[in-house]
This record gives C-alpha cells, structure tokens and sequence, in this order.
C-alpha cells in the first residue's frame, strides 16, 4: 500500500516545498485533523484524482482520505500538464490508465458519488472502460461523466443500465463514433440527466428502451450521433424538460439500401417539456405530441450539401417537401411561447422568388405562397401561447413577409417579434427594408400588444 501510495504521489518536475516552521505544520496539521470526512471529501472534490493522492502527504488524517473519495475526476489533460509524461505521451498514457486501475483498487466498496473520466487524446482499450464503469455501478454511482476517444464498440456493463442509484449518465465516445453495445433489458428509475454524443445507435428496439425507460429523465441531449439502421427513434419521458437534438447522422448503407436519406424519423412526445433545442436536416420526418408545455424552442434546419450554397438550383418538389416540413413543425410548436427560427426556415424553403422590391410584388406572388402558409395551415394552427418571436439574418423575401403575416394573424397573445436584417443586402438596403416594414404594418394582428424591432 504505502509503495504504491509512494508511486502515485512522487512528482517528478516539482519538488515539495517544506513549510516555514514545525510549529506552523503542528497547528496547520491540528486544523485538518479536526474537519469531518465529508467537509475533507467537499475540498478534494475540487481536485483531479492525481492532486487528491498527493493530499495524503499533508498528515495522518489525510493519508488514507483519498481512497474513500466520493468524487473521482480522471482528467487525462490535468496528468499529462503535472509531468507525468515520462518517456513521452505514450508512456505518460499508461502511466494514467494504470493510476485510474490502481485507485479503483484500492477503494473497496466505498460510495462514489460521481465518476469523471476524461480522455481524447489517445485511443484506448474499450475493455478497460468496462472494468471502471462496472466499479463504479458497484459503488452505487450517482453520475457518470465520461468522454474518450474510442475506436471500437463499446459495450458497458449491464449492471450500470439497471441502476437504481445513477441519476446522471453522460457519454462522449469521440470523433470516430464507435457503436453502443446496449443490453437486452434496460430500466434507470432515478436518472434525471442523460447526454449522449458522438456514438452510433444500431437498433431500434434497444435505443428505445434506453430514451423511455428513465420515468424521472428531465434532460436529454442527443449530439452527433449515428443513427445506423435506426428507422423510429422514440422519445417519450413524461417529466422532460429539457431536450436538445443536434446534427445527428446517419450511415452511408442506409442511404443504398433505403433509396432515399435521413430514413430515421423522430417522434417527441414529453407534456412537461420546458426547452426544445434542434438543428437537424429538414428532410428529416419529426413527430412532436403532446407538447402542452413548450416555453422556447429554437429550431436550426439544414439542407443536403448539394444545394446549400446553391439555393435558387433547388428542385421545385424538393421545396413543397420542405415546405411541408416546417408546416409540420409550427403545428407541432403551436403551444410555445418564444420561438427562435434559424434564417433557413424562413428563407431557404421558398427562396424562389426575387428580393422584395416593391409593393405591388406582394400582391402579384400573393396567391403562390398563399398555398403554403394559409392553404396548407389547418385552420386548428393557432398559437395561443406564442409570446415573443426572434427571426435572423431576414433578406426581405415575400415569403418571409408571408411567415410573418401568418405570426401576426394566428398568435393570440404575441408582444414582441424581433428581427435581425442581414447585412449582405445590397446597396439600397435601406429603402428596401422601409418598404418592408410599411408592408408589414398593413397586416391584421391578433394580438393588440405587438412591438416589432427590427435590428
């Protein structure tokens, strides 16, 4: 014990600087004694696990505290930057993967409140991340924090996804987006927090019963993400609050074998849902139900790359598609309150017609995109709770100015729409945008409370 507390703890650029007096160290080491194991656990919260093993040296209070730690930060970047890369990064890799064995260790059974791994720079062992995680489940883990570069499929243990005491579970598997191996059952009954990036889904019953079996979820994010042969991607938590999708993919053998991209369609059904963040393709087939509870959504949709520089070169049936997608979307949002449009939603979805220009061009395309934003719309479509409205880089489009002519007629209680001009407009930039905004005030309004700031 003592020899390996002795290799953990040795420095090798740094030396220990002794204190000034041994009266000093007498009163100092009286001090630290006295404090109870929980306040001595707060304090080495704050330290990477490497800076909490050297705390031994500080008295005999202190020399066996760091192996009963609740709080277990493996921060590869903090152990390199300490010095402990002899021989090189290579080395200075299995000197890390070997303290992270050794203080699992050497803990026994003892609580873990929260597991903390963070390591990108290097590829390592899939295999050894299972032993630490199954440690750590063991332990009755509270939160489990991890972000590495793996190359293979990774496969957690079983007992980590049964876990009555995990409320938060975070996973980053890095840029190669290795696949997650799930389990045949899965059920976490107190997890409240569960952030999953950059790692490949495989199946869609698994995931599934990974997204809704979590009753107490309140977060879930879902970041650059594969979705290989994933057809329905459910996400029902009664208690959500908070949800954020974004630039999720998917494989190149879909695209082949389906005929058509982005086969993955996405159904959002969460009454409690607060906050709604996502930006994903806009081919991409979204359900949203039960949304009574929505306050922001701010929603970023892209096109494919063949046309996203190329805008006017869009197929006109590809334009009534997306059309359709975003009618789709305001009916799903109808009962939020501030919404947030990326400039694709508002532009590049009909962007055939020319700049506005002058008054009468309004009336001349009126009956054009009339067929998207009044025929289309059901008559039910009305936001009844949208209070503010945030719309960036505006061109002066007709069909924007029809978007906002459908905000004004259907939202009951709106009192601000915001609206930030692009500053690639031509020269006459400013008697195009006061043409506008004199035809944006001869539109009815449903609200009698309305400010619109152009920015």
């Amino acid at each position: 014990m003592e020899a390996i507390e002795s290799k953990i703890c040795s420095v090798p650029s740094k030396k220990l600087k002794p204190f000034k007096s041994e009266k000093a160290v007498e009163s100092t080491a009286d001090r630290i004694s006295a404090l109870p194991k929980a306040v001595l656990h707060y304090i080495l919260s704050f330290l990477d696990v490497r800076s909490a093993v050297q705390t031994s040296m500080l008295s005999k209070r202190w020399r066996y505290i760091w192996t009963t730690l609740p709080y277990l930060n493996f921060d590869h970047i903090l152990f390199l930057a300490y010095g402990w890369n002899w021989g090189g990064e290579n080395l200075g890799m299995d000197q890390f993967l070997d303290l992270i064995d050794r203080v699992l260790f050497l803990r026994g059974g003892s609580h873990i409140q929260k597991f903390r791994l963070y390591c990108i720079r290097n590829y390592f062992d899939t295999g050894r991340l299972h032993t630490w995680t199954l440690v750590a489940a063991r332990c009755n883990v509270e939160e489990v924090d991890i972000r590495v570069s793996a190359k293979e499929a990774v496969e957690l243990p079983h007992c980590l996804y049964i876990s009555e005491s995990m409320s938060v579970l975070k996973l980053n598997l890095g840029s190669k987006r290795p696949k997650l191996v799930l389990p045949s059952s899965m059920g976490l009954p107190n997890l409240k927090i569960l952030h999953l990036c950059s790692l490949c889904f495989v199946d869609d019953e698994l995931t599934n019963k990974l997204l809704c079996n979590c009753p107490l979820l309140e977060s879930l994010i879902i970041r650059y993400c594969t979705l290989k042969n994933v057809e329905n991607l459910k996400i029902s938590a009664p208690r959500l609050k908070n949800l954020v999708i974004e630039t999720c993919f998917e494989d190149s053998e879909v695209y082949e074998e389906s005929g058509r991209s982005f086969s993955c369609k996405i159904n959002v059904s969460a009454p409690n849902l607060i906050s709604f963040k996502c930006r994903d393709h806009l081919k991409r087939e979204y359900t949203l139900e039960n949304l009574y509870s929505l306050v922001n959504a701010d929603i970023d949709m892209y096109l494919e790359e063949d046309y996203d520089n190329e805008l006017l070169k869009l197929p006109h049936k590809r334009k009534e598609e997306y059309a359709q997608c975003m009618i789709k979307w305001l009916t799903g949002l109808s009962n939020i309150k501030a919404l947030t449009l990326s400039d694709l939603l508002l532009k590049r979805v009909c962007r055939w017609h020319p700049m506005y220009q002058y008054g009468d061009e309004t009336e001349s395309n009126l009956p054009v995109i009339r067929a998207y934003w009044e025929a289309e719309l059901p008559e039910k479509c009305t936001l009844n709770h949208l209070k503010s409205v945030e719309i960036q880089n505006l061109l002066g489009y007709v069909n924007e100015l029809m978007f906002l002519k459908f905000l004004l007629k259907r939202a009951m209680v709106l009192q601000k729409i915001v609206i930030n001009t692009s500053k690639t407009w031509p020269q006459d930039r400013e008697e195009r945008l006061m043409k506008f905004r004199k035809e944006l005030q001869t539109f009815p309004q449903a609200s009698s409370s309305v400010t619109i700031l152009f920015i």
